[in-house]
């Protein structure tokens, strides 16, 4: 059990210092990440989409995946071709969601107003907030998309180092964590 413990421990520090890699490089370098992401997922759609085009089981008897398969493989052809694309994409589809959303939050603080209890004057300024920064999603959205991948990097290296804290706590008390397992691993087992 220890040694498992252990090659647990490494392999989860290894993924974390990548994880720390890619996004010190999302944050420090947000252009080229989103080139990189969006080759990737060009690849993944028009892989995604040959295998469904290649698929002989018996579902596809009930669905027909011929169309999707053409459509991932168009899609991550022009992906592929015009990678800025995904970069319009990704805020654009975002300010859309969320000016829709803050349309929708709007109209229920202003039906919330003759309710003394309910703040609705601070969902109404929250909302309109929201409804704000969709528009600018739309109106920027390679700034837009550029803020979006740093900020996904900084969540990235947040997770990373919390990932690393948590790996040498373990490893600092492993055999206190064996004994704790192996008791409890007892207990399940009677």
């Amino acid at each position: 059990m220890l040694n498992k413990l252990n090659s647990f421990i490494y392999t989860s520090l290894i993924i974390s210092v990548l994880f720390l890699l890619v996004g010190v490089g999302m944050l420090l370098f947000p252009e080229i990440s989103l080139n990189i992401i969006a080759y990737s997922v060009a690849i993944i759609f028009i892989l995604l989409g040959i295998a469904l085009c290649i698929r002989t089981d018996k579902y596809t008897i009930f669905i027909d995946t011929t169309l999707i398969s053409i459509l991932l493989i168009i899609l991550g052809g022009i992906i592929l071709l015009y990678p800025e694309s995904f970069s319009l994409i990704i805020p654009l589809s975002l300010g859309i969601w969320i000016i829709t959303d803050s349309i929708f939050k709007i109209r229920i603080a202003t039906s919330l107003k003759d309710n003394k209890d309910i703040p609705w004057i601070l969902l109404l300024i929250l909302s309109m907030l929201s409804l704000i920064c969709g528009v600018i999603f739309i109106v920027h959205p390679i700034a837009s998309s550029r803020i979006i991948t740093s900020t996904f990097g900084i969540i990235v290296i947040c997770y990373a180092i919390s990932d690393i804290v948590d790996m040498v706590m373990f490893k600092k008390y492993l055999n206190d964590i064996v004994k704790t397992l192996k008791k409890h691993l007892t207990f399940l087992e009677k």
